[in-house]
């Protein structure tokens, strides 16, 4: 009897924990449109509850995206470009990158130790805790341009869009760059590849057939499926990994959500650039939760600006 209500408990405890960890992953961060001020805001995946975090009228901001533990948002302010990290709520603003490329978003390793983002014909990974910063040329890649690298749910693999004159095709790499593989192999556009939670699946934009849309794919390239049609870009997925959310580009931009298989969109918001809320349990597979807070402690305290070639 004992064993029994002991198991109950647990089984209570672990329901509450989930409960919790996807009502504090019920957020998505994107750009959102004032007139002619371009801020960072949040809202409910319903498109309610939308509330700005930064309020800054002569600065626009690009790239929100999510840090693993789901407290802070990295964003990059343009002109001067640089990544910074915030409160969810605005303030306690973090410098991170100095000199930020700003052509595509940045990706976090599943730990929040690591920054990926893509550089001057090379692909830079930022150590967050030394501010070191390591260039990655993937092999057998012939590109003038690399963008939008997302790095794996398992923290093994970054996925990345490379350019060969007009043809931007999606690779996979080991974190090392080596061991490349190609995923994609059309005369279209493709880019802005993003891994499903499980690891399963890759979303991404494309053009083939001359018709935009958001396509998916098997992590191995494999059974590739449409699920939009129209000029959609840059998909976010769920952290259950049972929605995707994108930009739909046009006047004005709108936020979209839809099902994973591509049934029951609906807009949610004017904006672009979403960003869906980690369920803060990702890091746990790599490194342990309680080390987290040291984390952004250090962050906060003691990061430097890197300096690398693509940073000056």
């Amino acid at each position: 009897m004992k064993k029994f209500a002991f198991a109950a408990i647990l089984g209570t405890l672990l329901h509450l924990g989930n409960v919790l960890c996807q009502t504090q992953a019920s957020r998505i961060a994107y750009v959102c449109r004032d007139g002619i001020e371009v801020d960072i805001c949040t809202m409910n995946p319903d498109g309610g509850a939308k509330r700005k975090v930064t309020r800054t009228p002569k600065i626009s901001e690009r790239w929100p995206t999510w840090l693993p533990d789901g407290k802070w948002i990295a964003f990059a302010p343009f002109n001067p470009s640089k990544l910074v990290m915030t409160a969810p709520k605005g303030g306690n603003e973090t410098l991170l990158i100095k000199h930020y490329p700003n052509s595509s978003p940045p990706t976090w390793s599943p730990g929040g130790t690591k920054i990926a983002f893509a550089g001057i014909q090379r692909i830079n990974i930022l150590d967050t805790i030394t501010g070191q910063v390591k260039d990655l040329w993937p092999l057998d890649v012939k590109t003038d341009s690399y963008r939008d690298p997302a790095w794996s749910p398992d923290g093994r693999e970054i996925a990345f869009a490379a350019r060969h004159g007009n043809q931007r095709d999606i690779y996979v790499m080991n974190t090392d760059g080596e061991q490349v593989r190609r995923l994609t192999n059309s005369p279209f556009e493709d880019h802005a590849p993003a891994w499903s939670p499980d690891g399963r699946r890759i979303a991404f934009y494309s053009s083939r057939g001359n018709v935009a849309g958001i396509f998916v794919m098997d992590a191995d390239g494999a059974n590739l499926k449409r699920l939009t049609v129209g000029n959609h870009d840059h998909p976010a997925w769920s952290p259950e990994g049972t929605q995707i959310a994108f930009s739909m580009i046009g006047i004005p931009p709108r936020v979209g959500i839809m099902k994973a298989n591509g049934q029951g969109l609906k807009v949610v918001a004017e904006g672009y650039y979403p960003s869906w809320q980690p369920a803060g349990v990702a890091a746990a597979a790599v490194e342990p939760m309680d080390k987290l807070p040291s984390i952004w402690g250090l962050l906060k305290s003691q990061l430097r600006p890197p300096q690398s070639d693509s940073n000056r």
